[in-house]
């Protein structure tokens, strides 16, 4: 649901600095000189509002596994959970267990040998 908030916002945003554009150039409403500026001097200050709001945002789980930061994602994942459980009052289900993926890194040595001993598993439900 969040995904097709912020991706379908796109084309709403789209509309609205289309619009804006019909108002900026207006010789009637703002001079030619300055009309066209506005646009980009509110770009910025959005631009400058994404930059602030990251500071406030936590990392995706799936960022921090494969930044082998795992310790993180699994407290992530486990308050995730509890505000869950809170605000439907009800316990979450367990789908399955003993889910597991394996992890690689990008940056390994060339030999087969070394590479081997760099994958790891990283069990989510025990």
């Amino acid at each position: 649901m969040i995904d097709l908030a912020i991706n379908g916002s796109y084309w709403f945003g789209a509309l609205i600095g289309a619009a804006l554009t019909v108002l900026f150039l207006d010789p009637k409403l703002f001079d030619v000189n300055v009309g066209w500026r506005y646009p980009f001097a509110l770009a910025s200050l959005l631009g400058l509002g994404v930059c602030i709001m990251r500071f406030f945002l936590p990392e995706s789980p799936r960022w921090l596994i494969l930044h082998n930061r795992i310790d993180e994602a699994e407290q992530l994942i486990t308050a995730i959970e509890a505000r869950v459980e809170a605000s439907t009052k009800k316990p979450l289900e367990v789908l399955s267990s003993g889910i597991s993926c394996i992890l690689f890194s990008t940056h390994t040595p060339h030999s087969t040998a070394s590479r081997a001993s760099n994958f790891s598993k990283i069990s989510f439900l025990d």
